[in-house]
């Protein structure tokens, strides 16, 4: 009985100690995740260069020991994203589901419950189209979604009309290149802007031919060409506001630093930097702003785009001016 009353004692001796092995493990696995957040961040953040990261870190870390859990690892590395204060960047914890890294230009956003494009009836007498949100990253999705905007654009301007607008006054993002390649005729040809990251490196976005060329390289939107519409507006309405947020704001904003366009409505969101999503050994995933975005004049997009016209009633004041351009 002895015996038996020791072996006991022993087993529960090594599963007390298999238990701290198990609990400190899992405590060094989250301080280790905290130092990967600051790796990623401090190396790939467009504002990485203005944060003391190895205080920062120590924050982080004080903050996990105060809370040695998932939610105390999820406000360690939200305090590390905050440090940013850039306005766009994000933290997506395990429970949301991770994703891939993507390219510039991409902003995690759910998928749009609204055509990418719209063709909207009104009473006026130029074509109004509005442009939604869409986030995806299947390349298939993307050459569907891009087709459909043009085939909207096509059948918007297959009449010989002097204006059109465009509504991004509800479009919060998602990935800009089905957008900027489903409405490509109306950029004019060359340079539509760059990207530059924190090392001022800057990644061009070129259009030529009914084609994106992205870095030097065809984009792979290229790929079916998309049919050109018959004919071309000479003056362009942007409709904008507080909801034209991150890609919505940068494929309105490089339209709108062309000569014949201008922006109607209210200030966006301010949100219309580069982001790209790096995910983490536990699955979770940081949605960081890398590159800032600069339009054709060479003027740096951080802060809210103001309108030319601010208006409560944006497609009323687009087509009044529209109308003045057109007779």
């Amino acid at each position: 009985m002895r015996k038996l009353v020791s072996r006991l004692a022993g087993v529960c001796l090594l599963m007390l100690a298999a238990t701290g092995f198990a609990q400190e493990h899992r405590e060094s696995g989250r301080a280790e995740i905290v130092r990967e957040a600051v790796k990623i961040i401090s190396g790939n953040a467009y504002r990485a260069s203005s944060v003391d990261w190895q205080k920062a870190e120590a924050t982080a870390l004080e903050i996990l020991a105060s809370d040695d859990s998932s939610a105390g690892l999820n406000a360690s590395v939200q305090y590390l994203v905050s440090k940013l204060e850039d306005g766009h960047s994000s933290y997506r914890p395990v429970a949301n589901g991770g994703q891939a890294p993507m390219a510039q230009g991409f902003t995690p956003a759910p998928l749009a419950p609204r055509p990418i494009g719209e063709r909207i009836e009104s009473s006026g007498r130029f074509p109004l189209i509005r442009v939604n949100a869409w986030g995806g990253v299947n390349a298939g999705a993307a050459i569907t979604a891009a087709a459909t905007l043009r085939d909207v654009l096509n059948i918007s301007l297959d009449d010989d009309v002097c204006g059109l607008v465009l509504d991004f006054s509800a479009n919060s993002g998602g990935n800009m290149w089905p957008m900027l390649a489903g409405l490509l005729p109306i950029y004019a040809e060359g340079s539509l802007g760059t990207f530059e990251g924190a090392d001022g490196k800057r990644v061009s976005i070129v259009s030529s031919g009914n084609s994106i060329a992205l870095d030097g390289r065809p984009h792979f939107l290229n790929v079916p060409q998309l049919p050109m519409p018959r004919f071309l507006p000479s003056h362009i309405a942007i409709l904008i506001g507080p909801r034209t947020a991150s890609s919505g704001e940068i494929v309105a904003l490089l339209l709108a630093a062309q000569a014949n366009s201008r922006t109607f409505g209210a200030a966006t969101a301010g949100r219309s930097s580069a982001n790209r999503v790096f995910t983490m050994s536990d699955g979770s995933a940081l949605v960081l702003t890398t590159a800032a975005t600069i339009d054709r004049n060479g003027l740096k997009h951080w802060e809210p785009i103001t309108p030319d016209v601010e208006s409560s009633d944006a497609v009323e004041a687009a087509s009044s001016w529209l109308a003045g351009q057109c007779e």
